[in-house]
């Protein structure tokens, strides 16, 4: 039985082995370069429609994040101001949202939407919101570190109209 079972375990491991390690592509896929520069982009997200949410960090410096979006070969730069935009998500509609660091440190953390080319906040106050997700009908879930302890963070959802705490517990629920 255990010959059996390794025997199994073994062919399992080369067949996925086989498609991985030769890199090969699948039928109907291809591989698109996105950057080709010196800076460092991080956080893409894809979409189902082929569209690519990502932010490029210039300098190499912290606090020089921008958002941008890949879509059917060109690509748009959503944000270009000095503040700190990093994290963007991307729905079905092209709606993007992102952390955006105000200021010169991160205690002022904001959510921000990208939609039919113009951006605005979310929210707009003293706390930390960060790590927005957005699904297909447009709702967002954040999470938001009120500074008062190290383990103080609460779980928000936005509607489309209402923004709604979901957790308050006391504990980190990032």
């Amino acid at each position: 039985m255990r010959r059996v079972l390794a025997t199994i375990i073994m062919l399992l491991a080369w067949a996925a082995a086989s498609h991985s390690a030769l890199g090969q592509i699948l039928p109907g896929f291809e591989i698109i370069h996105i950057t080709e520069d010196e800076h460092f982009a991080e956080g893409g997200q894809l979409n189902n429609c082929g569209q690519v949410a990502y932010s490029i960090r210039f300098n190499f410096v912290w606090s020089t994040e921008e958002v941008f979006v890949y879509d059917n070969g060109s690509i748009a730069q959503l944000t270009l101001d000095g503040f700190n935009d990093r994290h963007p998500r991307i729905n079905d509609a092209g709606v993007v949202v992102w952390t955006r660091e105000l200021g010169d440190s991160a205690s002022a953390r904001e959510i921000a939407v990208w939609e039919n080319g113009a951006m605005s906040l979310l929210t707009d106050n003293d706390m930390q919101d960060s790590a927005p997700w957005i699904n297909g009908l447009g709702q967002i879930a954040w999470s938001r570190w009120s500074g008062t302890a190290c383990s103080d963070a609460e779980v928000f959802f936005y509607d489309g109209e209402t923004i709604t705490q979901i957790s308050d517990n006391g504990l980190s629920n990032q």
